[in-house]
């Protein structure tokens, strides 16, 4: 139904205003949307990529190394600015920890050192 409107839109821009304007309009909607669009999945490409969390998982469970975890080791600073230092642990044995302002952060950055840690060792538990 959206498709039969906006063909019927263009084609009254076409007739009312002419080829020039029937173009404009269209690479002011579809084109630009479209490009949108292919922008958002190149972005999601690059965060995928610098996933550290997921990347470390599928390497784990690649490799069949066992669990992961992630432990809270402490919170401290102000509200406004705090800072988390966090454990990333397989099979119960803390490999890296991470600091960041969040969470989560502090997360991605506790996978990203055990990652490189057991790509470094050759995907071995040491």
């Amino acid at each position: 139904m959206y498709s039969s409107v906006y063909e019927a839109l263009v084609a009254g821009i076409y007739i009312d205003g002419g080829i020039a304007s029937a173009k404009k309009f269209i690479k002011n909607t579809l084109i630009a949307q479209f490009e949108k669009q292919e922008k958002a999945q190149k972005q999601n490409q690059l965060t995928q990529k610098n996933d550290y969390k997921s990347r470390f998982q599928e390497y784990v469970q690649k490799k069949k190394l066992g669990s992961i975890a992630y432990e809270l080791l402490w919170k401290k600073g102000p509200d406004h600015m705090p800072e988390f230092r966090v454990a990333a642990t397989l099979n119960g044995t803390k490999i890296a920890e991470g600091v960041a302002s969040s969470k989560k952060g502090a997360e991605a950055s506790a996978a990203k050192v055990a990652l490189e840690k057991l790509i470094k060792q050759g995907g071995k538990k040491k």
